[in-house]
C-alpha cells in the first residue's frame, strides 16, 4: 500500500504536497501522510518556495471562506419565492459546487418558502370554495 501512496504523492504538484504536509494529520491515512513527507523531503524545496506556497494556500482558503459566507441578493430571493421550481433548485446546486454555500442554502430555502406559499394558496382557495 505504501508504494501506491508513494506513486500518488510523486505525481502531486509542489503546492498540493505542501498543503498535505503542512495540513492536519488526521485528514489523510497515516501511510499517505508518511509517503507525502518522504516525497516532500525528496524534492528539497527551498524555504522561500514553501513560504510562498503557504501564502498562496492561505489566500485561496480566505477566498473560499468569503465565498461560502456570501448571502443571496434580495432579487434572487424574490425570484425563488415567486417562481419556485426545479430549475431554481438546480441553480442552488450549481452555486454550492462553486463554493457559495450560504447562497445555495438561501436559494433552496426561499424556493421551499415559495412552494409552501403556493400550496397554502391552493389549500385556501380549495377550502373557500366548499
Amino acid at each position: 500500500m505504501s508504494n501506491n501512496f508513494d506513486e500518488k504523492m510523486a505525481k502531486q504538484s509542489d503546492e498540493a504536497l505542501i498543503k498535505i504536509v503542512t495540513g492536519p494529520d488526521d485528514v489523510y491515512q497515516p501511510e499517505a501522510m508518511a509517503a507525502a513527507k518522504r516525497e516532500f523531503e525528496k524534492r528539497k524545496l527551498s524555504a522561500e518556495k514553501i513560504a510562498e506556497t503557504k501564502e498562496k494556500i492561505e489566500e485561496v482558503e480566505k477566498v473560499k471562506s468569503h465565498k461560502a459566507g456570501l448571502r443571496l441578493a434580495l432579487g434572487w430571493r424574490l425570484l425563488a419565492f415567486f417562481f419556485p421550481g426545479v430549475l431554481i433548485l438546480l441553480l442552488s446546486g450549481l452555486l454550492k459546487t462553486e463554493g457559495y454555500e450560504k447562497k445555495a442554502q438561501d436559494l433552496a430555502t426561499w424556493t421551499i418558502y415559495g412552494f409552501g406559499f403556493y400550496l397554502g394558496l391552493v389549500i385556501l382557495f380549495t377550502v373557500s370554495r366548499m
